[in-house]
């Protein structure tokens, strides 16, 4: 996971149900890669402070926002949350890392 600017970034759908950016509110989020489930983590390592199992999705958005949606299970109730990073550059794109 890159490097977390900041953590447990509450989620928020459009009026159309659709995920938002959490810096600019707009929808036009992409996925990076597969989720990437995390099994029997029972010491907190979650990056929005849940114990037991979770999903990381990496995304982005068109205006270059950086992010990853987790989604985290806590003592019988689930949580989703964003973890913010560093935008993405220009070179980032041009250079096939996102």
């Amino acid at each position: 996971m890159k490097e977390i600017i900041k953590s447990n970034v509450s989620v928020k759908l459009d009026d159309q149900d659709e995920l938002a950016c959490p810096q600019c509110e707009e929808p036009y989020t992409l996925h990076i890669s597969q989720p990437i489930t995390h099994w029997d983590d029972e010491d907190y390592s979650a990056p929005i402070g849940t114990r037991g199992e979770w999903i990381e999705i990496s995304t982005w958005c068109e205006s270059g926002h950086s992010m990853t949606l987790i989604i985290g299970a806590h003592k019988g109730s689930t949580f989703m949350r964003w973890v913010l990073h560093a935008d993405i550059t220009d070179e980032d794109y041009q250079a096939g890392r996102i």
